[in-house]
């Protein structure tokens, strides 16, 4: 099978999947525009799928295939038919999403056993567990999950994919947090009623981005050991860090006259006590601000809000201020020093960067950066001004 598979990932599609597909269309065709203002015929295919547990459970699949209302007729309720062609999967929350996007539907008889088979190309990050196992005949094989990690607005999707490496010994690469690159025979089955993806692995490489300006911002997101038991807070903020600094680079390639902030952002960011947020914070907090168009940089944290609702000197009550219903954070870093005795090697105190600088024998000043939090965008829902802003908010 490895001669025959020839599935490639484009940048944007981190798992994709050339199939062939037999099932039940689930609803009449119906023809739609999409926003190139070309038509395509759009209809659910419903397919059986077994069980781990021995049961058969059904699966919808979303086709769509290029074509006019007139074709439509040609898909009705009921029929059985096979497809061919390229499916994608979608995460949103604990649902998982199958679009289809069809080269060849063919109808086949009622009595056609269903069917989901093909090839699989998964980009994506190690899990944690990576076993070592033997088979019926006492054959080695690995066993290994991993994930990929789409965007989706503010939020991250993430979706699992378990492999199998057969009739190979294990790469010294392969560890857990590593990003792979793999390809081979897709299988989609159910357990507990949800769909499970696993793939037999027939190519298998540690994976790092072709591109020069890509490969330097990756770098940046994976510069330390990972929490491979799923995506922590700092992995989540270095991975958008990563890929608001991708967008920008590539905003700027056609026209490398145009400079990387406009005149509207140029203001530093800073917190509401006037503090100036410096290196990555701040260099973040601009493009989070030219991506948002907000006016005037100022940012604070959820606890920063909740203090000034205390009362004031006299102990009189101050106008409440909130943060509106619905608004999103942004992740902010923050830089601490443990100092560790050169001879006993024990951490004697942390400091922050903001803290005062002292000078102390015997001891060594490591940095580690983690995420401090989330700063929000200022925007109270009140015409209280801060007294150390001096200004209106946006």
């Amino acid at each position: 099978m490895s001669d025959g598979i020839c599935v490639s990932l484009d940048k944007s599609k981190m798992i994709k999947c050339n199939v062939t597909v037999c099932g039940t269309i689930g609803r009449n065709a119906s023809a739609r525009t999409n926003k190139e203002g070309n038509s395509f015929l759009s209809f659910p295919l419903r397919v059986t799928i077994p069980d781990r547990d021995g049961q058969n459970e059904v699966i919808e699949i979303s086709v769509s295939k290029d074509g006019s209302q007139e074709e439509a007729s040609g898909y009705r309720n009921g029929s059985h038919v096979e497809i061919t062609g390229t499916l994608f999967l979608k995460r949103r929350g604990d649902k998982l999403y199958f679009n289809l996007f069809a080269d060849r539907i063919d109808p086949v008889a009622s009595d056609t056993a269903d069917f989901l088979k093909g090839d699989m190309a998964f980009r994506g990050k190690v899990g944690k567990n990576i076993e070592e196992r033997k088979d019926r005949n006492d054959k080695p094989y690995t066993m290994f999950s991993a994930f990929s990690i789409k965007k989706v607005d503010e939020n991250f999707e993430y979706q699992w994919v378990r492999f199998f490496c057969f009739d190979r010994q294990r790469e010294e690469w392969l560890q857990p947090g590593v990003k792979v690159e793999a390809k081979g025979e897709l299988t989609v089955s159910v357990h507990n009623g949800k769909p499970d993806i696993s793939c037999r692995v027939e190519e298998l490489m540690q994976y790092v981005p072709e591109s020069d300006n890509s490969q330097s911002v990756a770098v940046m997101a994976g510069y330390r050991k990972r929490n491979t038991e799923g995506p922590n807070s700092e992995d989540k903020a270095l991975d958008l860090f990563a890929e608001m600094m991708i967008e920008k680079i590539e905003s700027i390639q056609k026209d490398w006259h145009k400079p990387w902030f406009t005149e509207g952002v140029l203001q530093w960011p800073r917190n509401l006590s006037g503090r100036e947020y410096n290196g990555m914070n701040a260099l973040m907090l601009l493009l989070h601000c030219e991506n948002e168009g907000y006016k005037i940089p100022r940012f604070c944290t959820f606890d920063c809000v909740q203090r000034l609702n205390k009362p004031g000197k006299d102990g009189q009550e101050l106008p409440r201020v909130s943060v509106l219903k619905g608004e999103k954070s942004f992740p902010v870093m923050l830089t601490t020093f443990t100092c560790i005795h050169k001879e006993t090697k024990e951490s004697s105190m942390t400091i922050t960067r903001s803290s005062p600088t002292r000078r102390r024998r015997n001891t060594t000043s490591i940095p580690k950066c983690r995420c401090s939090g989330r700063s929000m965008s200022p925007r109270p829902t009140c015409g209280r001004h801060d007294r150390s802003c001096g200004s209106s908010w946006r």
